[in-house]
């Protein structure tokens, strides 16, 4: 019994918490759209990221548009911004989303290390892959 109590808190203690903050300036935001942000940024860092990020979304008025500055400070050192603007909330939020995961999809395939499959010459001058085949 024990043993299935510990084997979560182990599970817990590798992931490191994501931490989404959504707030207004001089806008008042509902519970269903401050929801809704918080879980598609989470799921557009944690699909590529293991819940290593610090998230802030700013929704503010900009004349007669909805704009939103996002910021993603991921753990890495990498820090990713965006910005959208709308009609309304949502349409602008759903801008910053797609500049956003963009960003993200860019700097992790950045971080790839794209030369695993290389070709290198054996002693024997021979050229042949990593992977054994030649």
């Amino acid at each position: 019994m024990e043993h299935l109590l510990r084997e979560p808190r182990a599970e817990l203690a590798r992931y490191k918490v994501m931490t989404v903050r959504v707030s207004g300036k001089q806008i008042d935001l509902g519970t269903s759209l401050r929801g809704l942000a918080r879980e598609k940024l989470q799921g557009a860092i944690a699909k590529h990221f293991d819940g290593d990020a610090d998230i802030n979304a700013v929704f503010s008025h900009d004349g007669p548009f909805t704009r939103v500055d996002c910021t993603a400070h991921l753990f890495s050192g990498a820090v990713l911004k965006a910005e959208g603007e709308g009609k309304d909330a949502h349409i602008a939020f759903d801008a910053v989303l797609s500049h956003l995961e963009k960003q993200v999809r860019r700097y992790k395939r950045r971080l790839k290390n794209h030369h695993e499959r290389a070709s290198v010459r054996d002693l024997d001058g021979s050229k042949s892959d990593l992977d054994g085949s030649k």
